[in-house]
């Protein structure tokens, strides 16, 4: 594969990348995008499996002997994963959130029901 051709197809992954991210991140904070997320996340992985054989065969072309687009590579990568953490945290938060409320609505049945 030509490295022009390699490099239109990681700027896609990029994109696709970028858009998740994005999108992730200005999810309602109700549950509401719960079948969104699952599938932004999903895609999110597709995506970035399919980014890493690509940029293995970068590395075989001239880009791979270009400093530049190596160091600007390492930099996206960088960045994508501080998005990424931070997206994790977030969710994980949301979850943990959803998690207390599913342990409090179930404390409150067994109080009604007269068990606790």
């Amino acid at each position: 594969m030509h490295s022009t051709e390699l490099k239109q197809q990681i700027a896609q992954c990029d994109e696709v990348i970028a858009q998740c991210l994005k999108d992730l991140a200005q999810a309602p904070e109700d549950g509401s995008a719960a079948d969104d997320i699952e599938q932004w996340l999903e895609r999110l992985n597709q995506t970035i499996a399919e980014r890493e054989p690509l940029l293995q065969a970068a590395l075989a072309t001239e880009l791979g002997q270009d400093e530049a687009w190596l160091r600007q590579q390492q930099q996206h990568i960088n960045e994508l994963k501080r998005q990424a953490t931070t997206q994790l945290m977030t969710q994980q938060n949301r979850l943990g959130g959803y998690r207390k409320g599913r342990r409090q609505v179930k404390q409150y049945q067994q109080i009604e029901a007269g068990i606790a």
